[in-house]
């Protein structure tokens, strides 16, 4: 029986894992994928204090030593229920977990455009992480669907790789802040890498086993080797469902301490309802959370 058991490790859970394991309790932190969440596939991060600007990728190696420091329990597996009684029970694909309290942190995945054909493509022409799979399309000519911050990353990574690149957004103005739309544009004037098309849509794909060609609203095609989707995220809430925690748009309710609404469930970071999503209010999030955690199993009130 584990005192809490982190569902996700990212900027939240490893915070919250930190947090119990400095005060000796037992901890299980169970991840499908890698320590560090979406910020690996960040290409630049400066806006953490304390850290210098540089990849998502080297603070999430970075996360993962600290992690090791404290050794938690570690499971490599996803989620699929949660059933309560007198303790909690996780259900992981591969084995269950007891714990007394669970501190859900488990994210968000990338949306996609949900149009016919896209399906076809997914892993085969059409990617998310240009730091990933930036490589593959050397010299070539990709596109990238969306008008946010990622986006705009996306194309500023690329564009020193690539040949040339459609940026397709449904509206007819960016919506980040200005100071990375300076620097995308300015940086697009020397290049001459991206081409902006604004209010459009895809609306179909082509290609034989590969992805070759997109259509747009405006019934233009464009020839293309890859497709970065950039348009935002949705919550990993789905294991969840059995609880009725969660709202409309799939994120957990939970206080001003995190706690949900099932006695002993806890959530922090981006899986929760809120403004603001970013690495220092996940990490702010986890430790108010772990703290009310650990009053919790202490029994008593600091």
């Amino acid at each position: 029986m584990f005192d809490c058991a982190i569902i996700g490790a990212g900027p939240a859970g490893v915070t919250a894992a930190i947090y119990l394991r400095r005060n000796y309790f037992k901890v299980a932190i169970i991840e499908k994928n890698c320590v560090g969440g979406q910020i690996i596939n960040s290409p630049m991060i400066a806006n953490y204090p304390g850290i210098l600007p540089t990849d998502g990728a080297s603070i999430a190696y970075t996360m993962s030593q600290q992690l090791e420091n404290y050794s938690p329990h570690f499971i490599s597996s996803e989620v699929i229920d949660i059933k309560k009684d007198d303790h909690f029970t996780v259900i992981c694909k591969d084995e269950e977990v007891e714990a007394q309290t669970v501190l859900v942190c488990s994210g968000m995945h990338h949306k996609i455009l949900g149009i016919k054909d896209e399906q076809k493509y997914l892993n085969k022409g059409i990617s998310w992480c240009a730091t990933c799979d930036g490589t593959l399309y050397k010299g070539k000519d990709v596109a990238v669907v969306g008008g946010g911050m990622s986006a705009l990353e996306t194309c500023i990574y690329l564009s020193r790789i690539v040949n040339k690149i459609y940026l397709i957004h449904r509206r007819d103005s960016f919506r980040c802040d200005e100071f990375l739309v300076n620097k995308f544009m300015s940086l697009n004037k020397v290049l001459k890498k991206t081409e902006i098309c604004f209010n459009e849509e895809i609306v179909g794909m082509n290609g034989k086993d590969h992805l070759e060609q997109l259509v747009l609203k405006s019934g233009r095609t464009l020839n293309v080797d890859g497709l970065f989707e950039c348009i935002g995220f949705e919550p990993n809430t789905n294991f969840l469902a059995n609880l009725s925690l969660i709202n409309q748009s799939g994120f957990i309710i939970v206080d001003k301490e995190g706690n949900s609404k099932v006695d002993g469930l806890y959530a922090a970071g981006d899986v929760i309802s809120k403004d603001v999503r970013q690495i220092t209010t996940a990490v702010g999030d986890a430790t108010i959370a772990a703290t009310s955690i650990i009053k919790r199993l202490r029994n008593v009130v600091f």
